[in-house]
């Protein structure tokens, strides 16, 4: 379920990325921008694909994902010491 959300909100936020510059290439339509935008959309797709890659291909047991690295083990102690 961490993943599916975690996903889900770098989808969301990369997809209002896309959605400004859709709008920004509508606005300087006829500039010398315009040539930029299709070159930012390509280099925002590779690492949209890099990052959701990253986050499916991390190799990290789910059980342990959020395991206090080095083990504490028996050792740690839950309440504060006076």
């Amino acid at each position: 379920m961490f993943l599916f959300g975690l996903t889900g909100y770098i989808f969301i936020v990369w997809l209002v990325k896309f959605n400004q510059l859709f709008f920004y290439r509508r606005v300087v339509r006829g500039t010398w921008v315009e040539n930029l935008i299709y070159p930012t959309m390509g280099l925002l797709a590779a690492a949209l694909s890099a990052i959701v890659l990253t986050i499916a291909l991390h190799c990290v047991p789910l059980q342990k994902i959020w395991q206090v690295y080095p083990d504490p083990g028996r050792r740690s102690i839950s309440k504060l010491a006076f």
